[in-house]
């Protein structure tokens, strides 16, 4: 018995020909199959159908991502079967180094949204449905530093004539991390150097420091007080003494400027006393 087939092949049969084994072709229809001897034949009927679609395939866009700390990426994920065509599927997401949000279903189509963390590095985003997975390698990266803040210390500075203010500058980027910067130093009433040294003029007063970011403009500003280089002081006599009780005893105030003591005074002043009273510069212990 001599074997036909359309649609297929003959892959095998037994010693007197009288069964075989058909292997159906990819493509699908109908077809014949042909058993010939002699002068007899026979035929047989045959319809190929398609398998039933079996998810083989999940394809992901893009396929790496190269992505700024704290931004967003776009993501798309395709269920496909065997035969290379699109099927319907339920795609679960998988993220490190930051988060899914707004996924959303669409037959064999699933969409979603990455939002990066804050910490630079290589991550995944798995997409999953069945055994099925694919895989998207993200990439986190720095952005460039832009300067948001400048800090000067002190703020408030208190100098006397001819003497020296070290002042700190700290400049800060859009993560509160220091950076780098070019800046001019700007004030009156004194020299001031461009690593922060202030050395006080002659003249007294409140100036102000402006310190100027050249590439943005960025300012930041701090008092600075000069104050006369001569100080005054008070001292009393006597600086130590024991009384009784109701005992009466004078103190005396003199003011003293640059160690010089001074004879004119320049305001008014009087004696206070935790315990006793003071009557001008007398002073009463306690009687108890």
């Amino acid at each position: 018995i001599v074997w036909q087939a359309d649609g297929g092949a003959i892959t095998s049969m037994d010693a007197n020909g009288t069964k075989a084994v058909f292997a159906a072709g990819k493509k699908t229809g109908k077809y014949t199959i042909v058993a010939k001897s002699g002068q007899y034949t026979a035929r047989a009927s045959v319809e190929i159908i398609p398998e039933p679609s079996v998810l083989t395939t999940l394809k992901l866009i893009p396929d790496t991502i190269i992505l700024e700390i704290g931004k967003k990426a776009q993501l798309q994920c395709t269920a496909f079967d065997q035969y290379d065509k699109q099927m319907d599927a339920q795609i679960t997401w998988q993220a490190e180094g930051g988060y899914i949000t707004e996924f959303t279903y669409e037959g064999s189509m699933s969409k979603a949204v990455f939002v990066a963390g804050k910490t630079p590095g290589k991550y995944s985003i798995v997409a999953k449905s069945g055994q099925c997975s694919s895989k998207v390698l993200v990439e986190l990266v720095r952005p460039e530093p832009v300067l948001t803040k400048l800090e000067i210390t002190p703020a408030n500075a208190k100098v006397k004539v001819g003497e020296t203010c070290q002042f700190q500058l700290q400049a800060l980027d859009q993560f509160a991390e220091a950076m780098e910067v070019q800046v001019q130093w700007e004030t009156k009433g004194g020299t001031m150097q461009s690593n922060g040294q202030f050395v006080a003029g002659n003249e007294t007063g409140q100036f102000t420091l402006v310190v100027t970011d050249e590439k943005t403009g960025t300012q930041a500003k701090a008092l600075i007080v000069i104050l006369p280089s001569q100080e005054y002081y008070l001292k009393i006599s006597p600086e130590k003494v024991s009384v009784g009780p109701g005992e009466k005893i004078r103190f005396d105030a003199s003011l003293y400027r640059n160690d010089r003591e001074q004879l004119a005074w320049a305001w008014d002043f009087t004696f206070l006393a935790q315990q006793g009273e003071f009557l001008d510069n007398i002073y009463t212990a306690p009687v108890k």
